[in-house]
């Protein structure tokens, strides 16, 4: 009996006690405000345009015709490669364009010795068509043998024919030169060329934001000596991992913060999203434009921090995040805390949207 009296007395008081840290606890109303997703990035600001200038060749650092913050303009010179094995290759399709002009010269000896052949021939044609007539005419006398006279026809037409032989090949001695010619033309306009390859030129109206190579350094082909931007124009390199890529569209608002201005936000856009996914770091790259204050000055290559914004809800229903618990909080029944189960929606960084199951007039105490 006395056992049963003290179960009873035990559940009041912890009933009491349950009651008074209730009455003592501070509830909170859930309350309207708008709330945004966002998926978290990390970035990079580059120059607009921007860009790493290299060489296709590789040579020695010969010039460089500017320096670190200087303005560019689209296709003035940056830096030149000096490449010996070039220069030779250079000079070698001059001599040959040269050697292959002089052989094509009327006083050549290829072309003196063609004409000579020519005038030889046709002078053995012209005797032995003059002593072929001769012994026709004899033969008309019967003054000769059958046997004669056709020798003689045949060294005459034997003649004819090395004489048409020598001018077909002045002809195409002549063409074959013509063409030496021209393939000699061609071949040192592309050693030309491949030169330009050595001198590099700005592809922007910009500014030079570093250089990476040293006067007399050996470069490599593809080695950056230089990065060129638009001036006064950014964008923002951003790297979002694989399991975001599905909520990623081109045009949704960013929100940048940087350390290097602490307090402050930045606005931007998705502008560009790039279909590969890195090997290295699991992420894709995407570009953004950022609205940048014109108190606020970026360096190339800065860090920054990017929420993208991918949904929101205006005016909802919301809670502290620290209140809700397993999709459940604590709330005011009759007089007793209870924990009742709640359907949640969007959240961002404080605050996480009621659906379904509290209204504004529930009170709502920590878990």
């Amino acid at each position: 009996m006395n056992l049963s009296k003290n179960i009873v007395l035990s559940l009041a008081m912890s009933a009491a006690l349950m009651q008074g840290c209730l009455n003592r606890e501070k509830p909170i109303h859930p309350s309207r405000r708008d709330v945004t997703q966002a998926i978290y990035a990390s970035g990079k600001v580059y120059p607009l345009n921007y860009y790493r200038a290299n060489s296709s060749v590789g040579g020695y650092l010969q010039k460089l015709y500017v320096q670190v913050g200087d303005s560019v303009r689209e296709g003035q010179p940056l830096f030149s490669i000096k490449n010996e094995l070039s220069d030779y290759n250079i000079s070698v399709a001059r001599n040959n364009m040269a050697l292959a002009k002089s052989n094509l010269a009327e006083n050549s000896s290829m072309m003196k010795a063609a004409r000579e052949e020519i005038a030889a021939a046709y002078t053995k044609f012209r005797l032995d068509s003059t002593n072929y007539v001769r012994y026709k005419n004899l033969w008309a006398e019967q003054a000769t043998t059958q046997v004669a006279l056709d020798q003689a026809r045949t060294l005459s037409e034997t003649s004819f024919q090395n004489y048409q032989r020598a001018q077909e090949t002045y002809k195409s001695t002549r063409q074959k030169l013509r063409t030496d010619v021209a393939n000699a033309e061609q071949v040192y306009k592309s050693q030309q060329v491949g030169k330009d390859n050595f001198t590099i030129n700005s592809a922007i109206n910009g500014r030079v934001y570093d250089i990476a190579g040293r006067l007399g350094e050996l470069i490599a082909p593809q080695v950056v000596v230089m990065e060129i931007g638009q001036a006064g124009a950014y964008e923002v390199e951003l790297a979002i991992d694989e399991t975001d890529i599905n909520w990623i569209r081109e045009g949704q608002e960013v929100v940048y913060s940087s350390d290097a201005f602490p307090n402050r936000y930045f606005s931007g856009k998705i502008k560009k999203i790039y279909p590969k996914i890195g090997l290295v770091n699991k992420s894709i790259k995407a570009l953004a434009t950022i609205e940048m204050p014109t108190d606020v000055k970026f360096y190339a290559g800065s860090t920054i921090e990017a929420n993208i914004i991918f949904e929101k809800q205006k005016n909802v229903l919301v809670l502290p995040k620290f209140y809700v618990h397993n999709d459940s909080v604590r709330v005011n029944r009759d007089g007793k805390a209870q924990r009742i189960k709640i359907k949640t929606g969007l959240n961002d960084v404080e605050f996480v949207q009621i659906v379904e199951g509290l209204s504004e007039q529930d009170e709502v105490f920590k878990p």
